[in-house]
């Protein structure tokens, strides 16, 4: 959440990263301790990642995201990503340090790319674009 609701679809293109590097940005599918989870691109290979009170900084930068992000308390201590690594999290960072999942991955874990979500009772939008009012 805010991007994805309870109940949303997903269409998710599993070749995405065949002779591509996933991006900042990109809403993923990742299979973790035998789960499928869904998560952001937020830091790229030998970059410094850190998140204050919310806020994605990139080598000691804030980042403006342009996907909808729900900011709240949530700190992660700053730290350089090794080559091949990939960080990620959610849109919702208003979440208890204790229950958050952000795991660093490599590109053999990514699954998928979300190329589309579909809201019941709404229509089908970008992975990064809010649906509106009807979504």
């Amino acid at each position: 959440m805010p991007t994805l609701q309870t109940g949303d679809l997903m269409l998710v293109d599993r070749m995405a990263y065949e002779g591509n590097e996933p991006q900042r940005g990109d809403m993923i599918i990742a299979a973790v301790q035998n789960q499928s989870i869904v998560k952001r691109i937020v830091g790229l290979p030998g970059e410094y990642v850190e998140l204050k009170k919310g806020i994605l900084y990139i080598n000691e930068a804030a980042i403006v995201e342009t996907h909808p992000v729900k900011k709240g308390p949530l700190d992660i201590a700053q730290g350089k990503l090794l080559p091949g690594k990939f960080a990620t999290l959610g849109d919702n960072r208003d979440v208890q340090a204790a229950v958050a999942v952000h795991p660093i991955l490599t590109k053999l874990q990514i699954t998928g790319k979300v190329i589309w979500r579909l809201r019941l009772l709404g229509k089908w939008s970008r992975a990064g674009e809010s649906a509106g009012a009807e979504g």
